[in-house]
């Protein structure tokens, strides 16, 4: 339903819709911000311990994945 009301806002409003699909404004609200590309900070730090566990032989916790940082 959240899909539908974000392709169909530019023909008709979004309270409009979201009343039709039973779905509350700040739901949909939620839905576009969670819906953004992760920031390219956490992208290089999520990609970073991916290389220390592996370099740990995936032995690595997440206490020792912070010392190694």
């Amino acid at each position: 339903a959240l899909a539908l009301v974000d392709q169909l806002r530019s023909e008709e409003p979004v309270d409009l819709l979201c009343s039709v699909f039973e779905v509350t404004r700040s739901c949909y609200y939620a839905y576009l911000r969670k819906r953004r590309s992760p920031d390219a900070e956490r992208v290089i730090l999520r990609s970073r311990v991916n290389e220390l566990f592996t370099q740990s032989r995936s032995a690595a916790g997440s206490r020792s994945i912070m010392l190694m940082m």
